[in-house]
């Protein structure tokens, strides 16, 4: 008698502690997928698809800065940046911070659809904590954001055994990937997984491959086909990956991944070494899956930004869990594993369920842009300045100008790639107040300095002087030649 009514109330117990997981994890993706748009590649993005759309013309030029104006831009994700002005204009700014809840919504949705259609609402909730700490910082408008709910429509349609034995699935993946390589670069790490699944279904039957190559080779071309000056393959392969290494060097990235979420990446590539290892010690050979999990998994390694890969090994360990006898006992697992994990990520991120208490505010839902990562305090004088005028400003605040501040051109920009090693290590100097500040000021002709208040400080001997300030920023000019003062006679 005493064990039964204990038994009821461990689950009742679970149960509660599953839908408070549940609760908690739906404000903390609700309030991070809405917050007001900080700084980032938001606006030149959004300004590139106005103009897509007003001209039917994909720019191809550089005409936001100074420095390279004029040069070949690849402007690669082009159908996106004309997606997201698209939609900007039929929602406004709410409607960009709500479409990135819908974004991240579907994507979680669709990464946990194999526990939601069996009922294992458990493992579905386990699965959604693993994607949330591994994603978080992607929780923004971004292509990389419409990339992940891409890849997992693909990793559920066409990462299939009968896939190239359907016609209409295989003519379904074609179109997929004219349409995924238009959107993001980040449509190039769909393609060893898509080529590990099938050879990894037919491992011990080589004699297949050279014709699942082939029939994967059509799909896989046309990810790369794209209007000129668009290619992707030019922009990963070709630009090189010297810009990066050295702009990620010199600058703080925006995409900053916690020290909580790469202990979680590296657990979880630990483990699933050891089920690889256990299952080929037990069957005396390596699983079919094997292929598809190690590629994702030397994905992520490969390129940290894309932790989210990791969520296909992560399945498939949680697969093998699925597998054993006692299911109340895994859902057991699974719930207080989801609590425990939603736990020690709010404690590392300092989150409390509390703050999302902002959501009830008419005040969260207005200020639709942060005035504490962009500008805002110094747009309006920047709006005053003449057309055309040259505003040196760091590169995450330079997308903020490129749009709403469209009298301006801008030194650099998070666009990377698109300028020469040269120009971020000057925007470096002149940011930080090097000793070479006020020489590459002077060399490249800048006429104003919009940066945080206590710029003029590191910049000994300035020519330079405070024009406005606000909280956050301050826009500085030169100071006036004696040549240039009026005549005292």
């Amino acid at each position: 008698m005493i064990r039964p009514v204990r038994g009821r109330i461990a689950t009742f117990v679970v149960a509660m502690v599953g839908v408070s997981t549940a609760v908690v994890v739906t404000l903390f993706i609700v309030q991070r997928a809405t917050q007001p748009l900080g700084a980032g590649d938001l606006f030149w993005q959004l300004r590139t698809g106005q103009t897509i759309l007003d001209t039917g013309v994909i720019p191809d030029t550089e005409t936001y800065s100074y420095t390279v104006a004029g040069a070949p831009w690849n402007n690669h994700e082009w159908l996106y940046e004309a997606t997201l002005a698209a939609w900007h204009r039929a929602t406004g700014w709410l409607g960009l911070r709500i479409g990135v809840l819908l974004l991240i919504t579907a994507t979680l949705l669709t990464v946990s659809w194999p526990w939601l259609r069996t009922g294992r609402l458990s493992f579905a909730l386990l699965q959604v904590c693993i994607a949330v700490v591994l994603m978080a910082y992607k929780f923004m408008p971004a292509p990389q954001t419409l990339a992940m709910l891409m890849f997992f429509i693909g990793y559920r349609l066409f990462l299939r055994e009968d896939l190239l034995t359907n016609r209409r699935r295989w003519l379904g993946l074609c179109l997929f990937m004219l349409l995924f390589g238009n959107l993001t670069a980040e449509s190039l790490m769909f393609v060893p997984l898509l080529v590990a699944d099938q050879l990894g279904r037919v491992w011990d039957q080589p004699s297949r491959w050279p014709k699942i190559l082939v029939w994967l080779a059509l799909p896989c071309a046309l990810l790369t086909v794209s209007p000129p000056q668009s290619s992707i393959l030019e922009y990963v392969l070709l630009r090189g990956q010297g810009v990066n290494a050295e702009f990620a060097h010199l600058w703080d990235s925006p995409l900053v991944i916690s020290s909580f979420s790469q202990s979680l990446a590296w657990a979880i590539i630990a483990a699933y070494i050891a089920l690889l290892g256990v299952r080929a010690w037990r069957a005396r050979s390596i699983p079919r899956y094997a292929a598809l999990g190690l590629t994702a998994v030397v994905g992520a390694m490969l390129f940290q930004r894309n932790l989210f890969l990791l969520l296909v090994p992560m399945e498939q360990m949680l697969f093998a869990l699925s597998e054993r006898d006692d299911r109340a006992r895994q859902q057991r697992f699974a719930t207080l594993a989801a609590a425990a994990l939603l736990v020690s990520m709010a404690f590392n991120v300092q989150w409390q369920p509390m703050r999302s208490a902002v959501l009830l505010m008419p005040a969260y839902w207005e200020r639709h842009i942060s005035a504490v990562a962009n500008p805002v305090g110094c747009l309006e004088a920047l709006q005053d300045l003449p057309e055309g005028s040259r505003v040196f400003t760091k590169h995450l605040w330079a997308s903020f100008l490129i749009d709403r501040a469209r009298n301006t051109r801008v030194f650099v920009d998070g666009r990377n790639r698109e300028y020469p090693l040269a120009i971020h290590r000057a925007a470096f100097q002149i940011e930080r107040g090097g000793p070479e500040a006020l020489r590459l000021l002077d060399d490249s002709r800048t006429q104003w300095v919009l940066a945080d208040p206590g710029w003029l400080s590191r910049v000994r001997g300035s020519t330079w002087q405070m024009h406005g300030r606000s909280e956050n920023c301050a826009l500085f000019a030169r100071k006036p030649q004696r040549d240039q003062q009026s005549d005292p006679g």
